[in-house]
């Protein structure tokens, strides 16, 4: 029995009873965001010492991602027992991905060349911090053959010891497959695998019991950091960015979720406390595995949820490709430059490339944009400084957009595939509406 099965049946079972208030982890999370808050602007020392909350948070988030990205794939294949349909997922899922990349990185690019973000600030006087420099220094995706090479693994074992999550990705496809072909033999390893689901899942519930504390210290890092001075001063570039974020929701997001006949504000509403998680830690990647069983539960397919949802992790961050185009521009802004159309045009080009390679954690968007400004060649590194400053703010918001695309990418292609039951998917939006 799946999950989603397991799910029904207790809620068939359960009574529906509302939560009391104080127990909710919204409203936890809300509570811990405002204290974080107020501790970083009342001791900036402590705020930004609270940054070790986040990271043991995201650290525990972390350790469970890979094996349940193994475990969901694995036995999804296993399920669907079809290579063929597999298949059929995997490339319907590639080519959206690259559709709405495409449409994230013009609309970033229009933004920025009509709103001017960077015209009036200041360039930054001196060279490259040592942390800009390593940031410059990253490598970079420099082909589709890069990569796709990346992704094969050295070995079983290293991609769950670095939590690279491409070749987990790999490793539970190809074992998947060997499920299938080996017919009856591996049907008890199938059992097993998804006995051993259930309980990964069990363990990220408690995990995600300590979202509040990782909430705190992600907030009063911020706050005791970088302060609210930094944000004034580049006030613009951030408003601008938050802009282009909430244009690509109401206009590319309405327009896909219309097309396959979803209603984008009850999505939205019933991944809410996912999208509030993913704010408050600047990470899209600690709502995965509550997203992977929200999604099964609202009536995807598990093969879907398991190949389409991590899979967009790498290869589908809207997000990313919204912010790189704006931050470019704010560069050539601040420095006075003329980039011509031909010029971002071969930026677009290296930018379809590079935002596959930007991870779902913290910081990582930033690796790859200086990756992206250094191999370009056409402005200078020092611009990053300022971007570095505030790309923090820049990146809370970076992590909702992720998390919506990649809940709409999982839906959008169970649809296409006739792996979305509607009738569950109304009943659970009903009762999540109910339960608010």
């Amino acid at each position: 029995m799946s999950l989603t099965s397991h799910a029904s049946a207790a809620t068939t079972n359960v009574p529906r009873t509302r939560r009391p208030l104080w127990r909710h982890p919204n409203l936890l999370i809300l509570i811990a965001a405002a204290c974080g808050a107020l501790v970083g602007w009342l001791d900036p020392k402590t705020g930004a010492d609270s940054r070790v909350l986040a990271d043991a948070f995201i650290g525990l988030v972390k350790m469970v991602i890979g094996p349940i990205i193994f475990l969901f794939i694995s036995t999804g294949i296993a399920q669907v027992g079809d290579l063929r349909k597999v298949g059929r997922i995997g490339l319907k899922a590639l080519i959206y991905f690259e559709v709405m990349t495409a449409m994230a990185l013009c609309l970033g690019f229009v933004v920025g060349d009509v709103l001017r973000p960077g015209a009036g600030v200041a360039p930054p006087s001196g060279g490259l911090s040592g942390e800009l420099a390593k940031y410059a220094a990253a490598p970079l995706t420099s082909s589709f053959g890069s990569v796709f090479f990346k992704i094969i693994p050295e070995n079983f074992v290293g991609p769950f010891l670095h939590g690279d999550m491409l070749q987990i990705l790999f490793i539970a496809v190809v074992f998947g497959i060997a499920l299938v072909v080996s017919g009856e033999k591996g049907r008890p390893v199938t059992q097993a695998l998804e006995n051993l689901t259930t309980v990964f899942f069990k363990f990220t519930s408690i995990v995600m019991t300590f979202a509040p504390l990782g909430v705190f210290g992600a907030i009063g890092f911020t706050v005791g950091k970088f302060g609210l001075v930094t944000l004034i001063a580049l006030g613009k570039l951030v408003l601008t960015a938050y802009f282009s974020m909430v244009l690509f929701v109401v206009i590319a997001f309405a327009i896909v979720c219309k097309l396959a006949g979803i209603r984008l504000l009850p999505i939205l509403r019933y991944v809410r406390g996912e999208l509030l998680l993913a704010l408050a830690t600047s990470s899209s990647e600690s709502a995965l595995p509550s997203l992977a069983v929200k999604l099964e539960q609202l009536g995807v397919g598990r093969a879907v949820v398991g190949l389409v949802l991590p899979t967009s992790y790498s290869f589908n961050l809207t997000g990313v490709a919204l912010t790189m185009p704006l931050s470019v521009l704010f560069i050539e802004q601040v420095y006075g430059l003329h980039l011509s159309w031909t010029q971002q045009a071969t930026i677009f080009g290296v930018m379809l490339l590079t935002s596959k390679g930007a991870a779902g954690v913290t910081g990582a968007a930033f690796v790859t944009l200086a990756g992206t400004v250094a191999a370009t060649g056409l402005l200078p590194l020092q611009g990053l400084v300022l971007l570095l400053a505030v790309d923090r703010f820049m990146s809370e918001a970076r992590a909702v957009i992720n998390v919506i695309g990649n809940v709409i990418a999982t839906i959008v292609v169970g649809k296409w595939e006739g792996e979305f039951d509607e009738a569950t998917s109304l009943r659970v939006l009903a009762a999540d509406k109910a339960l608010r």
